[in-house]
């Protein structure tokens, strides 16, 4: 029990110091950043550096040439993703399955057009703050004006 304890009271020291050196490092970003300084350019650099994909090996062999990296990336994913043809349906795999049918009764459920209801209480069951979606407006823009929509 002592040792889990300890364990704790280590473990959140190591939070606090790491917290410390954090907030230390933004400030001196804030303090730096504008400035056509030095530190500015070398954090840059540094990114760049760690960004960057120098060289790979493809099947045994090097390759260090910008081109031919990007060239094996796109191969990568041209044969994980499969070539541009295979858009092609399989009929008759499709139709060898076993595919359960939607009763004659939940037809007109399913395909009913959603009631304003409906939609507000999906709304409300969505959680808050998140990222607004494609058309700019957020979760809390609906939920705020819904009556004014009226």
């Amino acid at each position: 029990m002592r040792m889990k304890c300890l364990a704790n009271k280590a473990m959140a020291l190591n939070r606090q110091i790491h917290l410390k050196w954090w907030t230390k490092s933004r400030t001196k970003w804030v303090e730096m950043n504008d400035k056509n300084t030095r530190y500015f350019h070398r954090l840059v650099k540094y990114k760049q550096r760690i960004n960057s994909v120098m060289e790979i090996s493809v099947g045994g062999v090097c390759l260090n040439e910008t081109k031919e990296i990007m060239g094996a990336f796109v191969d990568w994913y041209k044969e994980l993703w499969g070539s541009e043809e295979s858009d092609e349906v399989d009929w008759n795999a499709l139709e060898s399955l076993n595919w359960r049918k939607i009763p004659k009764n939940k037809h007109k459920e399913i395909t009913s057009r959603f009631s304003e209801k409906e939609v507000k209480a999906a709304l409300n069951s969505l959680g808050l703050g998140k990222a607004p979606g494609p058309d700019g407006y957020s979760l809390e823009f609906f939920l705020n004006f819904w009556e004014d929509k009226q």
